[in-house]
């Protein structure tokens, strides 16, 4: 990769912007990227890669230290004393806010709503709290979005600072961390490490990962196409959402004195498909088992039922249903590879707050 004083790709594509947004650096850029050769056989396809975000940081890797980079940086130069956001119990994202924020000596507040227990969310659960975060447990996912602005209103009564954060880390500041990524793969495009993909399949949450993608690919005149894989409720996971926020993220770019081509966001360069949700946040689907089965067996590459075994799943329909299986392929993994092992050892169920012991009988 070409040498440059810059650590992060947006910085690189508009040093104008380096002492204008703050920044914090956590990835290890640029991420890998791998043919997928004995997949790429099994489904007939002769250009499928795949980005290795799982690799992004340590201690802890996936798509979330991207978006803190920048998430994190802001809070700090807000001068907040913590961050609150929500989610699900197993939500990959708090236990990242949680990690990198106590690193920066910043609470992690964390309003947590059920999901389908699996063993990734137990142990998510013990490490958020092994990692000193102050939880609490609400019913469904709109009590807990009344109970974080309750929190945070009780914070701030208290005298301290609180950096409000939506879920997923899907804000305007945290879609920057994809933007930068999307350069960063266009420049492994010029630089040969990759040819330039046709679709790239990612996981759509709360949408800041797809915003990002998105907007990244625009600035750097990429044809590509994201495939947007819905795996939460279409309210919070639909092309609106993510265009929304896609063209807000390059406006802010722009705001902060960017130098950004005149043409607008395009809408085709984005494909929603809805059908691999199975029904509820992190309810585990068959084709997804099969597709984390697959991948698994043929790459080694370890995927998750909630995220990415279902864009998998998507990704493998796709491609057999492609006419032309020369076009270029890329799986964005998004999910943490990195050994929490170490952690889990000092971890214990009897030191959870009493409300989440429930999810270990």
């Amino acid at each position: 990769m070409i040498a440059s004083e810059y650590n992060n790709f947006l910085f690189r594509a508009f040093p104008e912007l380096e002492n204008r947004i703050p920044h914090l650096p956590l990835v290890n850029v640029p991420t890998p990227v791998e043919k997928m050769n004995s997949m790429g056989e099994r489904l007939g396809a002769r250009n499928l890669w795949v980005k290795r975000d799982d690799l992004t940081a340590r201690p802890y890797g996936g798509n979330k230290p991207r978006k803190l980079e920048f998430i994190i940086a802001d809070a700090l130069t807000k001068s907040a004393d913590a961050i609150l956001t929500f989610g699900g119990i197993g939500t990959n994202h708090g236990l990242a806010t949680t990690i990198y924020g106590a690193k920066n000596n910043l609470r992690s507040l964390l309003v947590l709503y059920p999901q389908p227990v699996t063993e990734h969310v137990r142990q998510n659960l013990l490490l958020m709290h092994h990692f000193s975060a102050e939880m609490r447990l609400a019913g469904t996912y709109p009590g807990a979005a009344l109970m974080a602005y309750q929190w945070t209103r009780q914070e701030r009564r208290s005298g301290r600072k609180v950096y409000l954060l939506p879920p997923g880390g899907s804000s305007i500041i945290g879609a920057l961390g994809y933007i930068s990524a999307a350069l960063e793969l266009a420049a492994q495009v010029s630089e040969g490490v990759v040819p330039c993909p046709d679709y790239i399949f990612v996981p759509a949450g709360t949408c800041g990962t797809v915003a990002g993608l998105l907007g990244g690919l625009h600035l750097a005149g990429l044809p590509t196409k994201v495939v947007a894989v819905r795996v939460t409720m279409k309210l919070a996971a639909n092309k609106i959402v993510a265009i929304k926020l896609c063209r807000n993220a390059v406006m802010f770019l722009k705001k902060k004195g960017a130098k950004i081509p005149a043409q607008g966001i395009s809408s085709d360069k984005l494909i929603f498909l809805h059908n691999y949700y199975g029904g509820g946040y992190g309810r585990a689907t068959p084709q997804g088992l099969d597709a984390i089965d697959l991948i698994k067996s043929t790459e080694g590459l370890t995927l998750e039922s909630t995220y990415t075994g279902k864009t998998a799943a998507a990704m493998i329909d796709f491609i057999n249903k492609r006419a032309k299986h020369d076009e270029v392929y890329l799986f964005w993994n998004t999910f943490n590879s990195q050994d929490m092992t170490e952690y889990l050892r000092d971890a214990s169920v009897d030191d959870l707050p009493a409300a989440f012991k429930q999810y270990y009988q």
